[in-house]
């Protein structure tokens, strides 16, 4: 149904399916960007070609985690855009 493949489905080789799982969660978030550019590089991660270097979900929640409560509440909102 045209769904992209994880680069490691193709290779032949076995591969780790939690890592295959963030691949897909960060090819769905791909068009989304925050305004935080820390978070927006975690979440570019989760699509590196190389599985290998591809965080897993304990070490992406952990960082995102870290990030998010390094910043005061009031910079987490974002003002919606007049209309």
């Amino acid at each position: 149904y045209g769904r992209p493949v994880p680069p490691e489905m193709d290779s032949g080789h076995p591969y780790d399916p939690f890592k295959l799982d963030i691949w897909q969660l960060g090819d769905g978030l791909r068009e989304f960007k925050t305004t935080i550019a820390s978070i927006d590089e975690i979440l570019e991660n989760f699509t590196n070609e190389n599985a290998n270097n591809r965080m897993n979900a304990t070490e992406a929640f952990e960082k995102l985690e870290s990030v998010v409560y390094s910043m005061a509440p009031s910079s987490l909102l974002i003002p919606f855009p007049d209309m």
